[in-house]
Protein backbone atom coordinates (compact mmCIF):
# COMPACT_ATOMS: atom_id res chain seq x y z
CA UNK A 1 0.00 0.00 0.00
CA UNK A 2 2.91 2.32 0.98
CA UNK A 3 4.63 1.93 -2.42
CA UNK A 4 1.55 2.65 -4.57
CA UNK A 5 0.81 5.94 -2.39
CA UNK A 6 4.30 6.72 -3.20
CA UNK A 7 4.11 5.77 -6.45
CA UNK A 8 0.53 7.50 -7.53
CA UNK A 9 2.06 10.59 -5.51
CA UNK A 10 5.18 10.79 -7.64
CA UNK A 11 3.29 10.53 -10.76
CA UNK A 12 0.53 13.31 -9.96
CA UNK A 13 3.65 15.21 -8.96
CA UNK A 14 5.24 14.94 -11.89
CA UNK A 15 2.25 16.20 -14.08
CA UNK A 16 2.39 19.11 -11.28
CA UNK A 17 6.32 20.12 -11.69
CA UNK A 18 5.51 19.67 -15.80
CA UNK A 19 2.92 22.11 -15.56
CA UNK A 20 4.51 24.34 -13.51
CA UNK A 21 7.35 24.17 -15.47
CA UNK A 22 5.45 25.11 -18.74
CA UNK A 23 3.60 28.38 -17.51
CA UNK A 24 6.93 29.26 -15.89
CA UNK A 25 8.45 29.34 -19.55
CA UNK A 26 5.24 30.87 -21.09
CA UNK A 27 4.37 33.42 -18.52
CA UNK A 28 7.29 34.11 -16.03
CA UNK A 29 8.18 33.23 -12.80
CA UNK A 30 4.74 31.23 -10.70
CA UNK A 31 5.45 31.37 -7.03
CA UNK A 32 2.94 30.97 -4.41
CA UNK A 33 1.45 34.65 -3.06
CA UNK A 34 1.88 33.08 0.55
CA UNK A 35 3.93 30.33 2.13
CA UNK A 36 1.16 27.79 3.24
CA UNK A 37 0.35 26.42 0.13
CA UNK A 38 4.40 26.23 -0.18
CA UNK A 39 5.05 24.46 3.12
CA UNK A 40 2.02 22.40 2.80
CA UNK A 41 3.31 20.85 -0.54
CA UNK A 42 6.72 20.99 0.66
CA UNK A 43 5.88 18.85 3.86
CA UNK A 44 4.26 16.15 1.47
CA UNK A 45 7.11 16.13 -0.76
CA UNK A 46 9.49 15.63 2.61
CA UNK A 47 7.34 12.57 4.08
CA UNK A 48 7.38 10.75 0.70
CA UNK A 49 11.25 11.39 0.64
CA UNK A 50 11.47 10.00 4.02
CA UNK A 51 9.53 6.89 3.30
CA UNK A 52 11.55 6.65 -0.40
CA UNK A 53 15.44 6.60 1.21
CA UNK A 54 15.75 3.76 3.31
CA UNK A 55 18.60 4.05 5.48
CA UNK A 56 18.63 0.38 6.66
CA UNK A 57 22.17 -0.47 4.57
CA UNK A 58 22.06 -4.47 3.40
CA UNK A 59 18.60 -4.80 4.92
CA UNK A 60 16.05 -6.61 2.43
CA UNK A 61 13.64 -4.01 1.25
CA UNK A 62 10.22 -4.12 2.52
CA UNK A 63 8.54 -3.94 -1.47
CA UNK A 64 8.99 -5.17 -4.64
CA UNK A 65 8.48 -3.50 -7.59
CA UNK A 66 4.81 -2.19 -8.61
CA UNK A 67 5.79 -3.07 -12.24
CA UNK A 68 7.77 -5.81 -14.13
CA UNK A 69 11.20 -4.03 -14.87
CA UNK A 70 12.00 -5.02 -18.29
CA UNK A 71 14.61 -3.64 -20.67
CA UNK A 72 12.60 -1.78 -22.36
CA UNK A 73 10.81 -0.08 -19.20
CA UNK A 74 14.26 0.61 -17.33
CA UNK A 75 15.53 1.74 -20.74
CA UNK A 76 12.58 4.32 -21.18
CA UNK A 77 13.15 5.40 -17.02
CA UNK A 78 16.71 6.18 -17.77
CA UNK A 79 15.99 8.43 -20.42
CA UNK A 80 13.47 10.18 -18.57
CA UNK A 81 15.58 10.72 -15.78
CA UNK A 82 18.48 12.15 -18.23
CA UNK A 83 15.78 14.52 -19.85
CA UNK A 84 14.81 15.79 -16.51
CA UNK A 85 18.33 16.13 -15.02
CA UNK A 86 19.80 17.83 -18.64
CA UNK A 87 16.60 20.18 -18.10
CA UNK A 88 17.93 20.95 -15.00
CA UNK A 89 21.11 21.68 -16.14
CA UNK A 90 20.24 23.86 -18.50
CA UNK A 91 18.37 26.15 -16.02
CA UNK A 92 21.14 26.74 -13.78
CA UNK A 93 23.41 27.10 -16.90
CA UNK A 94 20.57 30.07 -17.77
CA UNK A 95 20.22 31.07 -13.96
CA UNK A 96 24.14 31.74 -13.83
CA UNK A 97 24.41 33.44 -17.16
CA UNK A 98 21.86 35.74 -16.43
CA UNK A 99 23.08 36.66 -12.31
CA UNK A 100 26.53 36.76 -14.39
CA UNK A 101 25.34 39.39 -16.39
CA UNK A 102 23.12 41.40 -14.12
CA UNK A 103 19.96 40.78 -15.79
CA UNK A 104 17.54 40.37 -12.99
CA UNK A 105 14.67 40.23 -14.80
CA UNK A 106 15.75 36.90 -16.33
CA UNK A 107 17.07 35.64 -13.20
CA UNK A 108 13.22 35.95 -11.82
CA UNK A 109 12.49 33.76 -14.17
CA UNK A 110 15.40 30.99 -13.98
CA UNK A 111 14.71 31.20 -10.69
CA UNK A 112 10.87 30.29 -11.06
CA UNK A 113 12.35 27.53 -13.36
CA UNK A 114 14.97 25.90 -11.29
CA UNK A 115 12.37 25.39 -8.50
CA UNK A 116 10.30 23.59 -11.06
CA UNK A 117 12.63 21.81 -12.95
CA UNK A 118 14.06 20.44 -9.39
CA UNK A 119 10.92 19.65 -8.61
CA UNK A 120 9.94 17.69 -11.65
CA UNK A 121 13.55 15.84 -11.19
CA UNK A 122 12.15 15.16 -7.76
CA UNK A 123 9.32 13.92 -8.63
CA UNK A 124 9.88 12.08 -11.39
CA UNK A 125 12.76 10.20 -10.00
CA UNK A 126 9.77 9.38 -6.75
CA UNK A 127 7.80 7.45 -9.55
CA UNK A 128 10.37 5.47 -11.37
CA UNK A 129 11.57 4.34 -7.45
CA UNK A 130 8.43 3.26 -6.61
CA UNK A 131 7.77 1.54 -9.80
CA UNK A 132 10.90 -0.39 -10.39
CA UNK A 133 13.03 -0.27 -7.29
CA UNK A 134 16.39 1.81 -8.15
CA UNK A 135 18.61 -1.16 -7.92
CA UNK A 136 17.09 -1.98 -11.39
CA UNK A 137 17.69 1.54 -12.37
CA UNK A 138 21.45 2.71 -11.29
CA UNK A 139 24.20 0.90 -10.26
CA UNK A 140 24.63 -0.46 -7.37
CA UNK A 141 27.46 1.63 -5.93
CA UNK A 142 25.12 4.59 -6.74
CA UNK A 143 22.23 3.24 -4.73
CA UNK A 144 24.93 2.55 -1.78
CA UNK A 145 25.91 6.01 -2.27
CA UNK A 146 22.16 7.52 -1.49
CA UNK A 147 21.82 4.92 1.27
CA UNK A 148 24.89 6.02 3.31
CA UNK A 149 26.50 9.02 1.61
CA UNK A 150 29.05 9.44 4.27
CA UNK A 151 30.20 5.84 3.39
CA UNK A 152 32.87 7.95 0.62
CA UNK A 153 34.87 9.23 3.56
CA UNK A 154 35.67 6.47 5.63
CA UNK A 155 38.51 4.32 5.07
CA UNK A 156 38.29 1.05 2.97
Amino acid sequence: MIARTCFIYGCIATIGSAVWLALTCVEGPLLPQTKQPAITLMTIHAIVLCLTFQRFIGVQPFWKPIFEPTAARLKWSRRCLLLCAAALAAVVTLLVIALATRRFGLAEVGLGMFLASFSLLSSVYLAIHWAFRPENIVNAAVVQFFADPFSVLRPK
